[in-house]
C-alpha cells in the first residue's frame, strides 16, 4: 500500500492509503507535464478548506519497489 500525507499551510496533516494504481496515475499525469498544484489537484479530489502546502507519497508497491516522493503545491 501507498501512504499519502497531505500537509496543509496551517500545519495540519491528513493521511490516507492508496493502491498501486495511484502511482500509475501519478506517472501518467507527470508524463502529460502536470506539476505542483495542477498535479495534486488531478490526483486528489478535495474541496480544500485550508490549502495544502504539499503531499508526501511513500510506501512499497506490490512489486517491491519503494516509493518516497514529495510534491509541493506551488
Amino acid at each position: 500500500m501507498i501512504k499519502i500525507e497531505v500537509r496543509y499551510v496551517n500545519g495540519d496533516m491528513s493521511e490516507f492509503e492508496e493502491n498501486d494504481s495511484f502511482i500509475s496515475n501519478l506517472r501518467n499525469l507527470e508524463s502529460k507535464g502536470l506539476v505542483g498544484k495542477a498535479l495534486i489537484d488531478s490526483l486528489i479530489t478535495d474541496d480544500w478548506g485550508v490549502p495544502p502546502s504539499g503531499i508526501i507519497i511513500k510506501g512499497k508497491r506490490s512489486n517491491g519497489a519503494v516509493i518516497k516522493e514529495v510534491i509541493n503545491y506551488n
